[in-house]
């Protein structure tokens, strides 16, 4: 009997992430309070749970939901339950990534999901402390794909059961407690729900009303960030202690030193999901190149292009000496140009990719991902902050990794039927 049943989950679909929750866990084993784990640890000590939780939202954050896990989980309950919880956010993520994403083949695209959350440092989620980051940054982001869940069923006329549509409110009351979830799903439900309503003419069922009740709570939790006081307390000493100033510098300098930042991260750190990006764009461009226009090939192959180029007037620089013209302001005007250029010309590749009304989705998810951290221009912590604010860009890499992949195989079958055809 356990054999048979071992033998059943091995089978599964969903094995491969089986096999990266596990993994996950063994990780979790050395897992310990650090950084800002430790000081809400103590926050109660000397206050109420409620006076402590009235007193954050007035002075420092409208993350009332999210901050009161940290207190739960770091100050009045064992960490091992933390734990657990934590390690069911990554299969959360990583499930809601394939039912959203994934409809044939799900094995095999489920270990290329799996191996290419792998790729997400887990250093910068515990950048912070592992229970102030992960909650955070992995906990919205798990919730918020989860919650995006109904519109796709929606679509798709599947039934939304009554357990399920408690469990897409419950997932979207925490997710849209953070800023930049908050923004994603509001353009995706915003999106989502025209698309339903306007253009697929879908009427709406019982359960299926729990997508305006979520949207509802998307406006509220917006309104709430907008309007609560401790944000613009917290703002002004984050300004004072980590970039002074800040409030004075143009927008224009503001999203410069952002994409900079950004870009640095994914360039000069040379982080595997970015770069493996734009080698499947290049790849793809390369595969079907008879598709294609001579234009429409320069702009599939010009991410890549332009990351060597950059790479090599750097290397030239670095290699013969010239320290000082790296720190020089043309090529600081440079760097920040080809950056632009590059971000620029990823998105051009997935219209050219996609063509049509098929890249309608893959823009919306590289845009929601470079947005979510673009909107940290507007903080004084963006350097602070580090690069655990890029999760979602990230992730949204991974999904346009897959959608890429995907689409490959179905022009290959497309390309051999229309062989057999001939």
């Amino acid at each position: 009997m356990l054999l048979e049943k071992i033998k059943k989950i091995y089978k599964s679909d969903k094995f491969p992430i089986y096999v990266y929750v596990l993994i996950l866990a063994i990780v979790h084993i050395t897992v310990k309070l650090e950084r800002d784990d430790i000081w809400f640890s103590t926050c109660c000590q000397n206050t109420t749970f409620i006076d402590y939780m009235i007193n954050r939202y007035q002075t420092w954050s409208s993350r009332v939901v999210i901050e009161t896990c940290f207190v739960v989980f770091c100050e009045f309950l064992p960490l091992y339950i933390w734990k657990i919880l934590n390690i069911a956010m990554f299969y959360l993520l990583a499930y809601s990534i394939s039912e959203l994403f994934i409809e044939k083949d799900k094995r095999k695209y489920n270990t290329i999901m799996c191996i290419l959350l792998l790729c997400i440092p887990l250093s910068i989620l515990k950048d912070a402390g592992w229970v102030a980051t992960m909650n955070c940054y992995l906990w919205t982001a798990a919730t918020g794909l989860y919650a995006i869940i109904p519109l796709k069923k929606i679509a798709q006329n599947q039934k939304i059961t009554v357990l399920q549509a408690i469990t897409y409110f419950l997932a979207i009351i925490y997710a849209t407690n953070q800023e930049q979830a908050a923004g994603i799903l509001f353009i995706i439900y915003t999106l989502g729900i025209i698309y339903l309503l306007k253009l697929k003419k879908i009427k709406i069922r019982k359960t299926q009303v729990v997508i305006f009740i979520n949207y509802l709570m998307i406006l509220l939790w917006l309104i709430l960030i907008l309007t609560c006081p401790g944000n613009a307390n917290r703002k002004i000493q984050e300004e004072a202690q980590w970039f002074p100033g800040f409030s004075n510098l143009s927008i224009f300098y503001k999203v410069t030193i952002c994409i900079t930042s950004m870009m640095n991260y994914m360039i000069e750190d040379v982080r595997i999901l970015f770069f493996i990006l734009i080698v499947v764009l290049a790849y793809r461009i390369y595969k079907n190149k008879d598709e294609y226009n001579f234009i429409q090939k320069i702009i599939g192959y010009s991410p890549l292009l332009l990351i060597a180029l950059y790479k090599y007037v750097y290397m030239i620089f670095d290699v013969t000496g010239v320290q000082e013209a790296l720190q020089s302001k043309i090529f600081t005007l440079f760097r920040v140009a080809m950056y632009i250029l590059i971000l620029i010309s990823i998105g051009l590749s997935l219209i050219v990719i996609f063509k049509k009304q098929k890249c309608i989705i893959p823009i919306l998810i590289y845009f929601c991902g470079i947005v979510s951290r673009l909107v940290m221009a507007v903080s004084p912590t963006i350097f602070a902050s580090g690069e655990r604010t890029s999760t979602f860009m990230y992730l949204s890499f991974v999904v346009l990794e897959i959608l890429l992949l995907k689409d490959m195989e179905v022009k290959k079958w497309e390309n051999s039927k229309k062989q057999i055809l001939q």
